[in-house]
């Protein structure tokens, strides 16, 4: 197991209060004021493209989210109440799920990273914002170059440790979480709120696949960011050419910060993209599936061990969009709760099957 080690001075990239308030969230980045309920964040449409880059393309946005006055809100990814955090979209299957407080409020900024004296290639990315269970949703587009903020190449190399917070990785497979660690912004003063052990991590040169195997080799690119944010959170990351890991963080003052977090890189087997369920924009619909042998269906005695003098059974063939479509039956009973001239009678597209005949 390797590990990357991040200090929350010696790793942190600072950003001065007035450029974070002038310049990255009023000039740079697209920003949204989300109040008090659940909300869903994700890529909808489009990718985006730094200038060393190949012809791949990834669907990505850097988050930076803070709550207002200080207030905590809820990352319901990781279960935790933080007062501010950064955060990556990788993909159009990852999902951020946040809980604004009743008369709390929490603005998120999108934006992209890149570093001075270099030029995207181009691309934008759509983002959804949906209150959860209301459906109503909002959306940013976020441009390669209007809302990309660059960083100053010289002061990221100077926080740069090889075999500390900076590492190479051979072709391979791996997963990295947060393996120990805690970091805090205040020193000798109270603390204003939670921070949940978080890390940014610039991945680049080679080829790799960030959150394998939901992004598949469609998405193999050279450069790009992830985040891990808790202890649950996982990055699984398909390394295709050599290539390297930069951890770091970002604050506006790093002087009184204090602590370190810890990421532990193991190589593992991940499951094939055909293993794992992805979050599909347009969800199927169960199948009709035609010519089923009846026979093990009405001699199975535990249907009819559930059923009563006025139940009848009607039964409906379906093939799931799960488990490699497997076929499953679905039994349904009907009651007949009126004395009516009429039968019971299955809904449409059932069949209604009878107990099988006793021998004498």
């Amino acid at each position: 197991m390797k590990t990357l080690t991040i200090h929350s001075q010696d790793s942190c990239y600072v950003i001065n209060q007035g450029q974070m308030d002038n310049d990255l969230q009023s000039k740079t980045a697209k920003s949204i004021t989300l109040e008090h309920g659940k909300y869903s964040i994700k890529i909808e449409k489009g990718w985006y493209s730094y200038s060393s880059s190949s012809e791949t393309n990834e669907p990505l946005v850097i988050l930076w989210i803070y709550g207002h006055d200080n207030a905590p809100f809820v990352n319901q990814n990781t279960g935790l109440e933080v007062g501010t955090t950064w955060t990556t979209l990788n993909g159009f299957n990852d999902v951020l799920t946040l809980e604004i407080k009743p008369n709390q409020k929490a603005t998120v900024c999108a934006l992209f990273l890149d570093i001075d004296a270099r030029q995207s290639k181009g691309g934008e990315v759509e983002v959804s914002f949906t209150q959860i269970p209301s459906a109503v949703q909002k959306r940013l587009t976020i441009h390669s170059q209007n809302n990309c903020w660059k960083l100053n190449q010289s002061q990221l190399q100077n926080i740069k440790r090889h075999s500390f917070n900076f590492i190479e990785l051979e072709p391979g497979e791996y997963q990295l979480r947060v393996k120990e660690g805690k970091i805090s912004y205040w020193q000798q003063q109270e603390e204003k709120f939670k921070l949940e052990p978080w890390a940014m991590l610039w991945i680049n040169g080679g080829k790799f696949i960030t959150k394998y195997p939901a992004q598949d080799s469609n998405y193999s690119v050279s450069e790009s960011w992830c985040s891990l944010n808790g202890y649950n959170d996982r990055l699984n990351l398909k390394v295709l050419e050599k290539t390297t890991l930069f951890g770091l963080f970002f604050d506006t003052v790093k002087e009184d910060n204090q602590g370190q977090v810890v990421l532990a890189i193991e190589e593992v087997a991940l499951p094939k993209p055909n293993q794992t369920q992805t979050v599909s924009s347009q969800p199927k619909q169960p199948q009709p599936v035609d010519n089923i042998d009846w026979s093990n269906i009405i001699n199975s005695p535990a249907i009819w061990e559930m059923r009563d003098q006025q139940d009848i059974v009607c039964v409906t063939p379906v093939r799931t969009v799960v488990r490699r479509e497997e076929e499953i039956t679905l039994i349904r009973k009907v009651r007949k709760v009126e004395e009516v001239d009429a039968s019971p009678a299955c809904p449409i597209n059932t069949n209604q099957i009878s107990p099988p005949q006793q021998e004498p």
